[in-house]
């Protein structure tokens, strides 16, 4: 018997195409729930959002649809890095369409994804409760902005990327 995807995929004409993942008692409960942004990293680039599900939480919540956010997973088309004004058009359709509780909004990112991340942080840091890029970096010059966010950042000595200079504390 084949299971369908506990996410849906969305298509949006003015910012990303998407994944959505709404919680199981999302349709019975009123309340607001708290959302997960993932930003995936350059290998998933392209117009397939199935490729979205390879890595992170866009993997997860297939396998734990009891998983307890909303979650958005966007797909930046190929040859293109994450755009902060359409991941912010992105970010105002979800918040409108969806019961998002506006001080539970998380933003994280793998790699590419990572520095998408900090880029959109930087530029609308009171837009999120918290913050986890993993593997990716930002302009150290617009590191004062974050100053009241709670971060949580990763960078492996192991990972198959160059480290990035401004990531240089995170990976030694």
């Amino acid at each position: 018997m084949h299971q369908t995807s506990p996410q849906r995929q969305i298509l949006n004409t003015h910012s990303y195409n998407y994944l959505l993942f709404l919680p199981k008692s999302y349709e019975a409960q009123e309340s607001r729930f708290p959302m997960i942004l993932f930003l995936h990293g350059a290998g998933e680039r392209g117009s397939n959002l199935e490729d979205v599900k390879r890595n992170g939480i866009a993997r997860i919540v297939e396998e734990q649809p009891d998983f307890p956010f909303i979650v958005v997973s966007p797909q930046c088309p190929r040859g293109e890095r994450w755009s902060v004004n359409l991941l912010s058009a992105l970010l105002d359709d979800v918040i409108a369409q969806y019961h998002v509780s506006l001080d539970r909004v998380y933003l994280t990112g793998l790699s590419m994804g990572g520095y998408g991340t900090w880029h959109l942080a930087a530029d609308q840091p009171d837009r999120f409760a918290a913050i986890a890029p993993i593997c990716g970096g930002g302009n150290p010059e617009e590191a004062y902005r974050l100053k009241n966010l709670p971060v949580w950042a990763f960078h492996g000595k192991r990972d198959g990327t160059e480290c990035p200079p401004e990531a240089i504390a995170l990976c030694h």
